[in-house]
């Protein structure tokens, strides 16, 4: 009986002797990175430009304050820049410092929920349905959106109180879209439910993508495949850094970071199906299209009916497994002492590293010296820790001494 890792195995034999990396799954690799890791990249650095927090001073005669500080007596702070954030247009500082904290709560939120709604959806839908929904997503109309712009006004004074900004009439007047609503909308509890389906899609989008480029390469490139990801992420994060300088306004920066999901839309009618999921959803005669064509783009000359048989069996071979495997759930990570150890080391593990990752990025405002240049900094310097650290030296001693630790 085949099991499911067999069956993986022999898939992984067969791309070997079709194309693990050629021409034309190198063009779909880098041109898919570039438009879904980069922007990826971009949303999550650009977090700071868009709902953070500029320096600020308070303005209110007779009264000493540090600058960037509340006061109890202080009645009127001004804004010193350099960037325009919806901080600074909803006056989210003091005592309503707590709704710009909500809108950021809401952005995590929506990543939570994208990774494990859009991560389902793949499996089921297949990679290639589940880019094509996180890109619509991001970039389709909301009609209840009219509604609240027509309302923004008396929205934002019902949510936030009477110290708001006036707001340009012609913004009234735009259309919007999840990411290019966001950019648009002025309503703060709407813009809220806006970024919560962005971090939700944008979040869905890189899970698909992932899961996507791993399956296709051969694998003998999906390590490298896996960590060359990464260094789009950090092209996309300093990227933003440049864009913010340029762009001051959160809404105009939001508009030219919610264009790559549009390019992709153009890419996709190109883009195929992952020939790994194909088989194993029982599509074998799409799936030899698939890697016919990988093979053709390579100059690889193949025996037609050998891969089909090859096929065949590796999708009867998958089939019997999903239907004598046993039925997992998520508390089966919890059940056995030595499963239970393994679990709580890497929860750990992703929690502390998401702490000091996203803690750095939200204090990074605090740092003395130019912000553009600290963020864009941030992340330049993670390419060579990326290459150093990932690929020599934690791959061979840190990753494998710290997780060995559940085996004991």
């Amino acid at each position: 009986m085949a099991d499911k890792k067999g069956s993986s195995s022999h898939f992984d034999d067969i791309i070997k002797t079709v194309s693990e990396f050629g021409r034309w799954q190198k063009f779909i690799y880098f041109t898919t990175c570039a438009l879904v890791i980069v922007p990826s990249g971009i949303h999550i650095a650009g977090m700071y430009f868009i709902t953070g927090t500029p320096k600020f001073h308070c303005v209110t005669p007779n009264v000493t304050c540090d600058e960037n500080k509340c006061c109890d007596n202080c009645t009127e702070y001004v804004f010193d820049g350099p960037f325009i954030s919806t901080t600074t247009e909803w006056n989210l500082i003091c005592d309503r410092a707590h709704v710009g904290a909500n809108v950021q709560a809401g952005y995590a939120a929506g990543m939570l929920v994208g990774s494990f709604i859009f991560g389902a959806i793949s499996d089921i839908f297949g990679r290639r349905f589940c880019m094509l929904l996180c890109s619509v997503l991001a970039v389709s109309l909301l009609r209840s959106m009219s509604e609240c712009q027509g309302k923004g006004q008396a929205c934002m004074e019902h949510m936030a109180g009477d110290n708001i900004l006036d707001m340009d009439n012609t913004r009234q007047r735009r259309k919007t879209v999840f990411s290019l609503g966001a950019s648009l909308v002025d309503c703060l509890s709407f813009f809220t439910f806006l970024r919560f389906g962005t971090a939700a899609s944008v979040t869905g989008f890189f899970v698909c993508h992932y899961v996507y480029i791993l399956e296709l390469v051969g694998p003998s490139y999906r390590t490298m495949g896996a960590k060359v990801m990464d260094f789009f992420w950090v092209t996309g994060a300093a990227v933003m850094a440049l864009l913010a300088y340029f762009i001051r306004d959160w809404r105009t920066l939001l508009l030219v970071a919610s264009f790559p999901p549009v390019l992709f839309l153009l890419l996709w009618t190109v883009l195929p199906e992952s020939a790994r999921w194909l088989v194993v959803n029982g599509q074998v005669e799409k799936a030899y299209n698939v890697l016919k064509n990988y093979a053709e783009k390579s100059a690889v000359s193949i025996d037609s009916e050998s891969l089909k048989d090859s096929l065949a069996k590796c999708y009867h071979g998958e089939a019997e497994s999903q239907a004598n495997k046993i039925r997992h759930t998520p508390l089966d990570l919890l059940r056995t002492p030595r499963m239970r150890k393994r679990t709580l080391i890497l929860w750990f593990n992703w929690i502390v590293v998401s702490l000091v990752y996203f803690g750095f990025l939200l204090y990074i405002s605090n740092l003395a010296g130019n912000p553009y240049l600290n963020l864009f900094l941030m992340y330049i310097t993670d390419i060579p820790s990326q290459i150093f650290l990932s690929w020599f030296v934690m791959k061979k001693y840190v990753y494998t001494f710290v997780h060995a630790q559940g085996d004991f």
